[in-house]
């Protein structure tokens, strides 16, 4: 595939922190305060329904400096115990179209699976349309024509520390996006342990990069045999990275020998990470700072 018919780029999705504050608070409140739809989670909720620990998940968090704006935002309205927790990430690597089509975002989403190096779990499925409809991994093709359709290819659970989702995204909270914003993902969450910092000043430090081996891929080698090519067609994951017994001297290799390193995509995973790093440690501008004020420390009566 011509990778230069796609612009590519890795972005932070979503962070959550572990907040605990000094007085019982519904979470409701902090919902209406700051707008977190969906994204306030009360831990230790008592007989009337107010907590005082929560995981709080900030969407759309474009570099630290606005994350620590935002946080200290909810602590002025309900001051902490102590200082927040960073407890999950999410990232994503996008392709969107330069010149390519419709058809080939889906191809590489597809792809995004299928030659993959490294699958964070043996857990995977598509993701249903409505609570209990799962679809199993079979054959490329079928994924392929699953994520045309809007289907969401999960590896690994919500709660595992570390999990991994690709899809062909046209849709962004509910609303659908405009062509020129669709794009191949593939997303990984980190959660628990594989969590790589704790406060937004250790965040701070943290190189992307260190992710790359999450976005590292594969492709066929040229002149495979018939059967070769037939069995890599077919085959819905052939990227990871797993020993394997080869046939030759019943010795192992780590990679499928119809496989080599896509060099050329995993070199834009890499920069695209690396962008994000810098993009994530910028500081930000006065205006910036009191642009998000506005935005995001409003009552919900004035959306």
């Amino acid at each position: 595939m011509e990778h230069s018919k796609f612009k590519f780029r890795a972005m932070v999705d979503w962070l959550s922190f572990l907040i605990e504050t000094t007085s019982p608070t519904k979470g409701d409140a902090i919902y209406r305060r700051f707008q977190l739809k969906n994204y306030v989670e009360p831990l230790d909720r008592g007989d009337g329904g107010a907590a005082t620990r929560f995981i709080v998940t900030l969407q759309d968090v474009q570099s630290w400096e606005e994350a620590k704006v935002r946080i200290e935002c909810i602590e002025r309205a309900f001051p902490f115990a102590r200082g927040p927790m960073l407890v999950g990430l999410e990232v994503s690597f996008d392709a969107r179209a330069r010149t390519a089509t419709r058809d080939e975002l889906i191809d590489l989403a597809a792809n995004f699976y299928k030659f993959s190096a490294s699958v964070v779990s043996s857990n995977r499925r598509f993701g249903g349309r409505f609570k209990g409809d799962v679809t199993s991994i079979t054959r490329h093709r079928r994924n392929r024509v699953l994520i045309a359709a809007d289907r969401v290819l999960n590896i690994g659970n919500q709660t595992d520390d570390l999990s991994q989702r690709v899809y062909f995204k046209t849709v962004d909270d509910k609303q659908p996006l405009p062509t020129s914003e669709h794009r191949a993902r593939m997303e990984l969450t980190l959660k628990g342990g594989a969590m790589p910092f704790a406060t937004i000043r250790a965040a701070r430090e943290f190189d992307f990069t260190a992710l790359s081996p999450y976005f590292k891929f594969r492709r066929l080698k040229g002149r495979l045999n018939p059967v070769q090519a037939i069995l890599a067609e077919a085959s819905p994951q052939i990227g990871e990275r797993v020993s394997r017994r080869r046939q030759s001297d019943r010795s192992t290799r780590m990679y499928s020998s119809m496989t080599r390193a896509d060099s050329a995509l995993n070199s834009r995973a890499w920069k695209a990470l690396d962008r994000l790093t810098e993009q994530m440690r910028a500081p930000i501008f006065e205006y910036e700072r009191r642009r998000i004020l506005r935005l995001f420390d409003r009552p919900k009566s004035l959306n």
